[in-house]
């Protein structure tokens, strides 16, 4: 039987460690040091940080975003922020910040979507799955800096689960 990659899980590992790619600046978007791209047709149905060194910044205050787009391209610029696993992550955010070391789940992707009706199993499961990401082009992993303040500091694994549904454009 011929090897059929529509029946595969995939995960994709993107690392952003800032003593490769250096300072990031404030209110823009970078890709990791090896670009890392989700294929046209993919659908992502988990995200999952690990935090080996913790971000920093010039200003502990400040926040980062983690997801899909164009890299280089301001933040809220068309093709920046198509899907974001972690959203606007406060680096002094100690409790579940990208600053506490260790695993993080995407509080965006695979979990259940909340909308204020009871959860029962049938409702989990469409909710779960509206948050799942299909993408319908190529698109690169980046992260978004806030604001005011340059990134410096800190070294993130992102793994993107994913299956290929077949479906291009």
């Amino acid at each position: 039987m011929a090897n059929n990659p529509l029946n595969n899980k995939y995960t994709a590992r993107a690392t952003f460690d800032l003593a490769a790619m250096g300072t990031i600046d404030e209110a823009v978007s970078a890709g990791c040091a090896t670009p890392v791209f989700i294929p046209e047709g993919a659908m992502i149905t988990s995200c999952t940080a690990f935090v080996h060194t913790a971000l920093s910044g010039q200003n502990a205050a400040q926040t980062v975003s983690f997801g899909l787009g164009t890299s280089g391209v301001a933040t809220g610029s068309a093709g920046s922020n198509k899907a974001i696993f972690f959203p606007a992550v406060a680096l002094n955010n100690t409790s579940d910040g990208m600053v506490n070391l260790g695993a993080k789940q995407s509080p965006t992707c695979g979990f259940v979507a909340l909308s204020g009706a009871a959860v029962t199993d049938d409702a989990s499961a469409i909710l779960v799955a509206a948050t799942y990401h299909a993408s319908t082009v190529t698109e690169e992993v980046i992260l978004v800096t806030g604001a005011t303040h340059d990134l410096t500091a800190g070294r993130v694994d992102l793994f993107i689960e994913y299956v290929l549904t077949g479906k291009l454009a």
